[in-house]
């Protein structure tokens, strides 16, 4: 029995979320950045426009492309890890995480949250791979595509991940 055809839409979400798509049974990837506004205001940077232009930017891929699933890098956001991080930027993660989940509903699309340590593991071996690696790694996967950051990056080890345990590999 052959692989299921599915086209599978992987995104590494923040200000500049990479955007991976991937049709599970070809040796194809489409790749690309969102790079989403940001205004300051009272000393916080205010979402609401970075919410509508993610929202609608999701609304389009839906449309144009009709996954069977999209993946998405989910980070852990617990009471260990928020002493690293800001909280305009949970903020921003979290409006950002619950758009992307919304519109997947909506459009009765499955998805798959994929840990950092998944994407690092599948990219390297080695679940605590730095950056760096992690980007290296994916040039030497996919050649042929000019991956220019770790956004991009990640978002290609997403969708990978997510088409390996949807084959039941993962």
């Amino acid at each position: 029995m052959g692989e299921r055809r599915m086209n599978i839409i992987a995104f590494d979400i923040a200000r500049v979320t990479g955007v991976a798509i991937m049709r599970t049974d070809l040796d194809e990837i489409s790749l690309g950045t969102i790079e989403l506004p940001g205004k300051r205001g009272r000393n916080k940077i205010q979402h609401s426009e970075t919410f509508l232009v993610f929202n609608n930017e999701v609304v389009e891929m839906l449309d144009l492309v009709r996954p069977g699933a999209i993946a998405f890098e989910d980070l852990a956001i617990n009471a260990h890890s928020v002493r690293y991080m800001s909280g305009d930027w949970i903020r921003l993660y979290c409006g950002l995480r619950a758009i992307l989940l919304m519109q997947a509903e909506s459009a009765k699309v499955s998805w798959l949250p994929i840990t950092v340590q998944q994407i690092k593991k599948r990219a390297t071996g080695n679940g605590n791979a730095k950056k760096d690696e992690v980007l290296e790694a994916a040039k030497n996967m996919w050649p042929k595509y000019d991956i220019t950051d770790h956004n991009e990056a990640d978002a290609c080890w997403c969708a990978l991940v997510a088409r390996d345990i949807l084959a039941g590999a993962g």
